[in-house]
């Protein structure tokens, strides 16, 4: 207020503050002006100037009745009537006291500000319970603004700032949560005594700032209740988080791991999920409370406006307007562009892995080597240019197809087998250049791939027109000069490598002569096989040839196989051995491929040596055999040497006795022939005479039936095997007297 009346604020000495109270400070005398005078005494003046040459300090007071009190500086009772009458009026009062006299006093209102009352009604739906007024102004001061606003529950006046941070400490006990607002020095401790401490940081003071916990900026007061509610969607937003995700997730989480749900990786990835949804919840916040109508509707504004100056821009019949009304301006500037592009066109960058000549009017001219160059715009001069070191392929038999053109890079294309369908993508087929006849006329379709480079940019360029095309048409002459050469087997299997590195030289033979500029670096044969329609014949062949391989093998395989289990090892080297010397050696240590050989006597004496020094040579199965018969003709021979030496002791026991040993003999035939054999016996007493009766039941009971019926009962001697039908029977054979020899033929 001083400087807005051009007045001069006088640098001081040296300052005391009184929180609550006033401010004390000292000053020159002469700073203050000739007016001093009027209430200095003159001789004081004059003492001090006389003890020390310089002018003596002022003390000058600002502040309340109390400060002036405690200083014991008297208040007159017009001062004191000013003083009523600006407390009337509600504002504070500031008593100006100069070296211990009363000057004036100063009265200060606090001016509202404009959103204080929509601010204090916003927090207060928001869910605050109650708000209090702390001020060191007087009551009347305070009231008028409490009044003023009608919301404050409570009214602290003329309170120090000790004061105002013991009655927030009063509310803390009493179980309250106290958020503090202030500006001031005399604010800093109720700021620190505050659950939270919000300070005025464009208004306050910088010991304010920095006891308050949050400091708002600029319009301090509007952004309280949006403040106020994101620190509670803040902590809802944290509870959330910890409940829901960062516990109940991997609470989850948990549970499916231990019931076998998720396995160890599942789990991991479980777990990561709940700390990405804790990320997302709080991303959340991000956008709390800025979609609103007001925005929505600047935005669409926005958005007009932009639509608005982008259709005027591009308007063509504004742009067309324009032409015609500047049409000297730009044709002026046109020109000489047009000039400097022309210009601009003869300045040539040629690159490493480049190769470049000029023609002038069409006649070579000079090589340009790698950099940058000027020469003569169009059509004064041309420049040719080819990247030399590319390697390009031409394709017979076969197009790739979807890709850039064949003489212009390598299709990287690998063998494939001739066995397959010829159907994936990029593959288009040339039947006119991929059949051709083989030495043992025979079709087959072949693809190749040829493989160069540049060499010479200036005939490459005029050598030949397509020099691609003309590399084509030699190098299929050559595969089919080549193909006519050689049989369909060789071609299909060991000829390969060596018919590519042939056809290699050859192309490069025949490509030299015709100055095309180019170097061939290879020649592969990608696919060779028998046409398409005879491609199912062939598999047929295959797999019979296939199969009787197999059977072979199969059949070679159980005929060793045999061979050895019959012989033995030893044995199989000895055939072997004679094998060889009419068909073809083989490996002696393993038992296949003998075949061949035939049993001869000198071979049979080899195999069925049994005093040789390693023992006897046949073994396995033709050993066993061989020995069982020895060892039965070995039974056989001493069971007929015993039966001989047995029939010469009985025959000359016979000589000796005939008639007693034929008897015995009789007699032990007899019994042989019984043995086991039913046998009736007929009691004489009942029948009259002995009689022995030889045969079957059946007979016997035959003989009754014919009795029967009035025929003479007979007994018919039978010769019957055992368990078999008897034999025929002779009829009426005579009965034969116990008494008498019986008389049977064996």
């Amino acid at each position: 207020e001083a400087e807005s009346r051009n007045l001069i604020v006088p640098a001081i000495e040296d300052s005391t503050s009184h929180p609550g109270a006033g401010i004390v400070a000292r000053f020159r005398a002469t700073l203050l002006g000739p007016w001093v005078d009027s209430f200095r005494e003159a001789e004081t003046r004059a003492a001090a100037s006389a003890q020390d040459n310089e002018s003596p300090l002022c003390t000058v007071l600002v502040g309340n009745r109390g400060l002036l009190e405690s200083r014991q500086i008297p208040i007159d009772s017009a001062i004191e009537a000013r003083l009523s009458q600006i407390e009337a009026t509600g504002a504070t009062t500031l008593i100006v006291a100069v070296d211990g006299r009363v000057l004036g006093v100063i009265g200060v209102r606090d001016t509202l500000r404009d959103e204080s009352r929509a601010v204090l009604t916003e927090l207060k739906q928001a869910g605050v319970k109650s708000f209090a007024l702390l001020t060191g102004d007087r009551a009347e001061a305070a009231g008028s603004i409490a009044g003023s606003l009608g919301i404050f529950d409570e009214v602290e006046a003329a309170a120090f700032p000790a004061d105002k941070a013991r009655w927030i400490d009063e509310q803390r006990r009493c179980g309250r949560r106290v958020a503090m607002v202030g500006d001031g020095i005399n604010d800093a401790p109720a700021l620190a005594a505050a659950d939270v401490g919000i300070a005025l940081g464009g208004v306050g003071s910088d010991i304010a700032a920095e006891a308050g916990s949050l400091v708002l900026m600029g319009d301090p007061l509007r952004p309280l209740p949006g403040l106020f509610r994101l620190s509670r969607a803040l902590v809802r937003n944290i509870r959330q988080s910890i409940l829901l995700f960062a516990f109940g997730m991997n609470a989850v989480g948990i549970l499916l791991c231990a019931v076998g749900l998720l396995n160890p990786v599942g789990g991991a990835v479980f777990h990561e999920l709940a700390s990405l949804a804790v990320m997302a919840n709080a991303m959340r916040l991000l956008g709390f409370e800025r979609v609103s109508p007001a925005s929505a509707e600047r935005g669409w504004d926005y958005f007009s406006g932009a639509a608005e100056w982008l259709t005027q821009v591009l308007s063509p019949s504004r742009w067309v307007f324009r032409i015609v009304e500047n049409r000297s301006v730009i044709v002026g500037l046109l020109v000489p562009a047009a000039i400097f592009a022309w210009l601009l066109s003869s300045v040539v960058c040629i690159r490493d892995n480049e190769r470049a000549f000029v023609t002038r009017f069409g006649r070579a001219d000079v090589d340009l080597l790698p950099g940058i160059h000027w020469r003569l715009p169009a059509p004064f001069e041309r420049v040719y240019r080819e990247p030399a070191d590319q390697l390009r392929v031409v394709q017979i038999g076969f197009r790739a197809t979807g890709e850039r053109p064949a003489s212009e890079t390598v299709t990287g294309r690998g063998p494939i087998e001739w066995t397959s369908d010829h159907n994936e993508a990029g593959f288009e087929s040339r039947p006119d250049e991929s059949l051709v006849l083989t030495g043992d006329e025979v079709l087959v379709e072949m693809t190749a791939e040829v493989q160069w480079r540049i060499s010479n940019v200036r005939q490459y360029a005029f050598g030949s027109v397509k020099p691609a095309e003309t590399l084509r048409t030699v190098a299929e002459s050559v595969l089919r000069e080549m193909a006519a050469r050689q049989t369909l087997d060789g071609i299909l299997t060991e000829r390969r490598p060596a018919i590519e590195d042939e056809c290699l030289t050859r192309l490069r033979s025949r490509i030299q002569p015709l100055g095309l500029g180019i170097e061939i670096t290879e020649l592969t044969l990608l696919d060779v096989h028998p046409p398409r329609p005879a491609v199912s014949a062939y598999r047929d062949v295959a797999d019979a040839l296939e199969e009787k391989e197999q059977r072979v093998n199969e059949a070679e395989a159980y005929y060793a196989g045999r061979l050895l289990r019959a012989t033995g090892e030893r044995a199989l080297s000895i055939l072997g051995d004679a094998a060889a010397d009419s068909r073809q050696r083989f490996d002696k240590t393993t038992a296949g491929g003998v075949s061949g050989w035939t049993l001869t006597d000198a071979l049979w004496t080899k195999l069925n040596r049994e005093n040789s020094p390693a023992g006897f040579v046949l073994s396995g199965e033709a050993a066993s055999v061989l020995l069982s018969a020895r060892e039965a003709a070995t039974q056989t021979t001493q069971a007929a040497s015993g039966e001989a030496d047995r029939f010469k002791e009985l025959l000359g026991a016979y000589r000796s006795q005939p008639n007693l040993t034929s008897r015995h003999l009789y007699w032990q035939a007899i019994t042989d022939s019984l043995a086991g054999r039913a046998v009736t016996i007929v009691d004489p007493k009942a029948g009259g005479r002995k009689r022995l009766f030889l045969g079957s039941p059946d007979d016997l009971q035959r003989g009754s039936l014919l009795r029967d019926a009035g025929a003479e009962p007979s007994a018919a001697g039978t010769d019957s095997q055992p368990n078999g039908p008897a034999s025929e029977s002779k009829p009426n054979p005579q009965p034969a007297d116990l008494d008498q020899p019986l008389k049977s033929e064996p």
